[in-house]
């Protein structure tokens, strides 16, 4: 056995059909790593990507492939689910509010019944999604936890966390919203030039995920396009925004999707990718040149970083 790279906890590592390592570390579970991403990696998004390889651990999510940068193109010896070190950590939470309710669903996922004494050691920091190793910011989390009434236990450690009625409460609603939260918004152009590329990439990559796609153009209703477009969005887990056409809406809406701090997956055919507007050329798009193409990598994507 050897000590996991990410979080120093024990694993199994073995050689990878690329240039990286495969990893079974007892807190991160099963992912991928290539080298450079090892060598290149900063200690700030190290502590990040421990506490969101744990979260995914917890979550029993499938086992993903780390690189350092975004691919252009196919990796055939690679077989799990391809995702960058930056699209990864753009899943860490920014607000504490949203910190707060993801430490709890995971102290859940450690608890065996109601009532149990959830131990809680040095090594598990990172389960408080803390930005640094200054143990004062996991015990400010873990206080704010217990002001709420939502856990009971001593801040610091070794101690031992029991969630609350309270937090149980808390727990089913978080859940719940998560359940419910199953439509993906589409922003794209309405062109009988894409509907194929829509029907038969984006759409079935949304459904064979499990998720259920929305395209303003094909849902009826009686209010104002706009008025609809920000309530669908609002109650998307994620959107595609698709930018070949480059039509005003799909900005538009991209923007406010982020505004809102709702995930955003950026797509664009190859040949139109120069006319892009520099304001998002910051962002990783999936380029496409054909049904197969998009289909393939929007679904890597959506099981590497939604999933």
């Amino acid at each position: 056995m050897n000590n996991c790279p990410i979080c120093n906890s024990t694993a199994s590592i073995n050689s990878a059909t690329f240039d990286g390592i495969e990893i079974n570390c007892q807190k991160c579970g099963k992912f991928a790593v290539s080298d450079n991403l090892l060598t290149y990696i900063t200690r700030k998004n190290k502590i990040k990507l421990r506490a969101i390889l744990r979260e995914r651990n917890l979550k029993e999510h499938q086992p993903i492939t780390i690189l350092l940068e975004e691919q252009e193109t196919e990796l055939p010896l690679i077989k799990t689910p391809i995702v960058s070190l930056e699209k990864l950590l753009n899943n860490f939470p920014t607000q504490v509010s949203e910190r707060l309710d993801r430490i709890l669903v995971n102290l859940s996922k450690l608890s065996d019944f109601p009532g149990h004494a959830i131990p809680f050691l040095r090594e598990d920091i990172h389960l408080f999604f803390t930005e640094t190793e200054n143990t004062m910011e996991a015990f400010y989390l873990m206080d704010q936890l217990i002001s709420e009434k939502l856990i009971e236990g001593n801040v610091g450690f070794p101690t031992n966390i029991v969630i609350t009625a309270k937090g149980w409460n808390k727990i089913a609603e978080l859940e719940r919203t998560t359940t419910n939260n199953n439509q993906v918004f589409v922003a794209m152009w309405f062109n009988p030039e894409v509907d194929s590329i829509y029907e038969n990439a984006i759409e079935k990559a949304i459904k064979d995920n499990g998720f259920t796609p929305i395209r303003i153009d094909r849902v009826e209703h009686n209010n104002k396009i706009d008025d609809e477009i920000i309530a669908n969005i609002k109650k998307s887990k994620f959107v595609i925004a698709d930018f070949t056409g480059h039509r005003g809406g799909v900005y538009f809406e991209a923007g406010y999707a982020m505004g809102r701090d709702i995930p955003v997956i950026w797509t664009c055919r190859e040949n139109d990718l120069k006319n892009l507007h520099f304001d998002t050329r910051q962002y990783s798009h999936i380029l496409w040149n054909d049904e197969k193409d998009l289909y393939k990598m929007l679904d890597n994507r959506i099981k590497a970083t939604i999933l």
